[in-house]
C-alpha cells in the first residue's frame, strides 16, 4: 500500500484484506475496484465496491461513480482504494480523482500518483475511458466535483 496523499491510499486486495494494517493506517474507508471481497459493516469499515474491468468494458458512468464513491469517502476518512494487484486500476481512479479535484491533466494527476506507487500501470483502455468521461462531463453527467453518491 501506498500514501498517495494524507487520506488516500493505493494498494491491492492483499492490502484490503490486512483489516489489522488499515486499523493500524488509521483507515476508516475502503473502495474496492474488484468484485471481492465484500466486507461486511461489523468490521468497522465504511466499505463499497465500484467494479471496475482492465481493458475495454466500463462505461463512464461507471468512472463516475467511483470518483463520486472516493470524495464521499475522502469526505470522511483516510480511505484505501484498491484493485486486485494495485496496478492498473486503482491508480487510474487515483490519478482521474487528482485530475477531477485539482484541475491536473490525467497525464500530470498519473505522474503523481506514480512517485508515490511507482508498479502504477494503467492499462490503455482507461486512458480511453478517461476521454469518454470528459466528454460525458461536459454533457453535464456525472460532475466529479464533489457530487455525493446515493449508494
Amino acid at each position: 500500500m501506498n500514501w498517495i496523499n494524507e487520506r488516500l491510499a493505493v494498494g491491492e486486495i492483499n492490502d484490503a484484506m490486512n483489516h489489522e494494517e488499515l486499523k493500524r493506517q488509521g483507515i476508516a474507508g475502503v473502495l474496492s475496484l474488484n468484485d471481492f471481497p465484500t466486507f461486511i459493516p461489523s468490521m468497522g469499515f465504511d466499505w463499497h465496491r465500484v467494479q471496475l474491468h482492465d481493458g475495454p468494458g466500463n462505461t463512464p458512468a461507471d468512472l463516475a461513480r467511483a470518483l463520486d464513491v472516493l470524495d464521499d469517502l475522502l469526505d470522511r476518512h483516510r480511505t484505501l482504494l484498491h484493485c486486485a494487484s494495485g496496478v492498473s486500476r486503482a491508480p487510474f481512479v487515483a490519478a482521474a480523482y487528482l485530475a477531477t479535484k485539482e484541475g491536473l491533466t490525467l497525464d500530470e494527476a498519473l505522474a503523481a500518483v506514480t512517485r508515490k506507487r511507482p508498479i502504477a500501470n494503467p492499462d490503455p483502455a482507461l486512458f480511453h475511458l478517461w476521454r469518454e468521461y470528459q466528454t460525458y462531463r461536459e454533457n453535464g453527467n456525472g460532475n466529479g466535483n464533489g457530487h455525493k453518491p446515493t449508494t
